[in-house]
């Protein structure tokens, strides 16, 4: 199995030249439960996941009854940057502290 994090290009003509972000051996069993260790640091903040199965053990169709996955749900945060931007500065609306008595002319 192949997992892709955040690809919104994938499609079957190319994802077998693509590198997926880890890649695991499945093991073929008949009834039971198989937990497959997972780079964690790779999939920290993620959005979408896409599996692949290149592989059916030998025959033409394979069923996946259940696929789960485990980790912490963190809602995706959004917000809009507020900028101000002056484009004519007035320079009394922005108070500067005396440096002393120093005085500096700009020209």
């Amino acid at each position: 199995m192949r997992a892709f994090i955040n690809r919104d290009d994938l499609d079957f003509a190319s994802i077998a030249s693509m590198t997926p972000s880890q890649e695991w051996d499945l093991q073929e069993i008949n009834n039971g439960v198989l937990e497959y260790p997972t780079q964690v640091a790779k999939f920290n903040g993620i959005h979408s996941v896409d599996l692949h199965f290149p592989t059916t053990f030998g025959s033409d169709q394979c069923e996946i009854h259940f696929i789960g996955l485990k980790g912490e749900y963190s809602e995706r945060q959004r917000r809009a940057v507020e900028a101000v931007y002056e484009a004519r500065p007035v320079p009394g609306d922005h108070k500067v502290p005396d440096m002393h008595g120093a005085r500096y002319d700009v020209s």
